[in-house]
């Protein structure tokens, strides 16, 4: 059984970060676009051949010619090897990408460029410390990528809330989904910076990608600057607007949910997914860049209808595993009606929990179309 999430994600069951010049939006709705906050490698893509290649230090130079810091990299052949340095010494044209890289030699992941039997653009490990990039892919696209993945690994190993069996499925959901959303408004930030220094190519591709959350951060830096919090939180806090896209880490979650609950004993798991996160703690360490919070120290920001709503198709799925918990334990993790439900892939005010009050109450003929929603989907299980 994993101990976190993340673990289980490692083992293969979902992939992180895809992004290449299709819609995502639309990759989303088909089920092809999977990306998350968690931990993404299979124990495959996880082995990097270092007893054939082995770990070697590189350096990050500057366009000066200057070394900014050494990394770990794995030279698999010397082609990709080449490929992998012009990313990051690159990525030293922006501030932003000399602050992560910076953070990467120090905390020693190691980086390499190979090919994946998948449509992953990249994804860190955190049982290896490692960031794969996949070689498939162009420059423009494996550029922005590295620096998302990077700040996964900021966030891993600067030891930032981690979703783990112990907390409940509200909590595991926020800290995902800010761990994400942050890491995306990173790259954002990183791709308007290299286009600033005359390099759009990261930007352009991260345009066609996320047009709404491109489109937030360039409105706020123009207005704000660059540097400010407003055009880091904009970028932030649009990531939730896409529910289609949310919800596969909700089906993702509910997976790990299941599985701990089938495989772990009742006497253990009567004591799982019980704790719940302090949100401000989760805005204020997650959402920073170079140890400044660009969110502010109010979670609820991070509990509101825009950032923590659902679809009611995903939320019937958690019931199935609140059933599962009752019946092997006696208790279950009933966390998943403090969301609020998504509704034509837009937020509503009204929570599951208020669906299931109604419910009790027998007032089940109310014309609101959230409560629509939501009963229609309860009726369909």
């Amino acid at each position: 059984m994993s101990d976190t999430v993340s673990d289980f994600f490692s083992k293969g069951k979902i992939r992180k970060y895809v992004c290449d010049a299709e819609n995502y939006a639309i990759k989303a709705a088909t089920g092809l676009l999977l990306s998350s906050a968690f931990t993404a490698c299979s124990p495959s893509e996880s082995k990097t051949d270092n007893e054939e290649s082995g770990v070697k230090t590189a350096y990050a130079i500057t366009e000066k010619g200057d070394t900014l810091c050494s990394y770990n990299a794995v030279a698999k052949d010397s082609a990709s090897f080449a490929r992998l340095q012009k990313l990051v010494n690159n990525a030293t044209k922006s501030k932003t990408g000399c602050s992560i890289l910076k953070s990467v030699s120090k905390q020693g992941t190691t980086l390499t460029l190979d090919q994946i039997k998948s449509t992953t653009v990249g994804f860190f490990c955190a049982e290896t410390n490692s960031i794969t990039l996949n070689q498939a892919f162009g420059d423009a696209t494996l550029q922005s990528c590295l620096i998302h993945e990077a700040k996964h690994s900021v966030q891993q190993n600067s030891m930032a809330f981690l979703p783990n069996y112990m907390y409940d499925f509200e909590s595991n959901t926020i800290i995902s989904r800010a761990k994400e959303a942050d890491a995306v408004a990173t790259q954002t930030k990183f791709s308007y910076e290299l286009m600033q220094a005359g390099d759009s190519a990261a930007w352009k591709d991260l345009r066609l990608n996320y047009p709404e959350i491109t489109h937030s951060f360039k409105t706020q830096a123009q207005k704000h600057g660059v540097d400010s919090k407003q055009a880091m939180k904009s970028a932030m806090m649009k990531w939730y607007d896409n529910i289609p896209y949310s919800s596969l880490y909700d089906a993702s979650m509910i997976e790990y949910c299941t599985n701990v609950s089938q495989k772990t004993s009742a006497p253990k798991l009567r004591q799982m997914f019980t704790q719940t996160v302090n949100a401000d703690s989760v805005v204020s360490r997650v959402c920073s860049l170079d140890g400044v919070s660009y969110a502010g120290t109010d979670g609820s920001v991070l509990k509101t209808p825009r950032t923590l709503s659902m679809t009611a198709e995903s939320y019937t799925q958690a019931e199935k595993f609140q059933k599962l918990q009752m019946s092997r334990c006696g208790r279950n993790d009933t966390s998943a009606a403090n969301m609020f439900v998504a509704v034509d892939g837009q937020p509503s005010e009204i929570t599951f929990a208020k669906v299931l009050s109604n419910i009790n109450k027998d007032q089940t003929k109310t014309t609101t179309r959230a409560y629509q929603i939501a009963l229609g989907a309860r009726a369909g299980r």
